[in-house]
C-alpha cells in the first residue's frame, strides 16, 4: 500500500508539471498555438504526447533549441565575418599587382632615404653660400645658415616623432 501511495505521489507531482493541450503549452510561453505546433516537427522533436506536455522537459528543450539556435548564429556571423576578410585580402592583392597599393615597408623605406638625402643636402647648404659670399662674410653667412638649416632639420624631427608617437597612441 505504502508502494502505491508512493508511486500516485510521484505521478501526481508529475503530472503537477504537465499540460493537458497544445494551446497551454503556447499560453504558457505567450506564444501562438501554430508556433507550438511547429516545434513538434522540429528535430529533435519538443517532448510529449496529446493530453500529456511535461512542461519541464518542454523548457528544457527549448532552451537547448535557443542555444543551438544561438550558436548556429554566431558560427554563420564569424563565417560571413572571414569572408569579408578574404574579399578584402584578395582585393588588397589585386591592387598591390595592379601597383596602386604599396606595401607600407616599401614606403617607410622610400622616406627614410629621402630623408637622409634631404639631410644631406640641406646640411651641405652652409658650405655653398659661403663659397659664394664676400670673403669677410663667409663666416658669418656659414654660421647663419648652419643654425638656419639645422632648426629646419629639428623642426622635421619633432613633427616625424611627433606624428611616430600620434600612431603608437592610436595603436594602443
Amino acid at each position: 500500500m505504502q508502494l502505491v501511495a508512493e508511486v500516485e505521489q510521484s505521478t501526481k507531482e508529475r503530472d503537477r508539471f504537465d499540460l493537458k493541450t497544445l494551446g497551454e503549452v503556447a499560453e504558457f510561453f505567450g506564444l501562438d498555438e501554430h508556433t507550438v505546433r511547429q516545434w513538434r516537427l522540429k528535430t529533435p522533436a519538443m517532448p510529449g504526447e496529446p493530453g500529456r506536455w511535461p512542461i519541464k522537459q518542454i523548457v528544457q528543450w527549448r532552451c537547448n533549441w535557443i542555444q543551438q539556435t544561438d550558436l548556429a548564429a554566431a558560427k554563420r556571423q564569424q563565417d560571413f565575418e572571414l569572408g569579408q576578410i578574404q574579399v578584402e585580402s584578395k582585393r588588397l592583392e589585386l591592387d598591390r599587382e595592379k601597383g596602386s597599393v604599396i606595401d607600407r615597408q616599401d614606403v617607410e623605406l622610400w622616406a627614410s632615404t629621402a630623408l637622409i638625402e634631404l639631410r644631406t643636402g640641406v646640411m651641405q647648404l652652409p658650405e655653398m653660400l659661403a663659397a659664394s659670399a664676400p670673403q669677410e662674410l663667409k663666416d658669418f653667412v656659414r654660421e647663419e645658415t648652419d643654425r638656419h638649416c639645422r632648426d629646419m632639420l629639428l623642426a622635421t624631427q619633432r613633427r616625424l616623432e611627433t606624428a611616430e608617437i600620434g600612431k603608437e597612441e592610436a595603436r594602443e
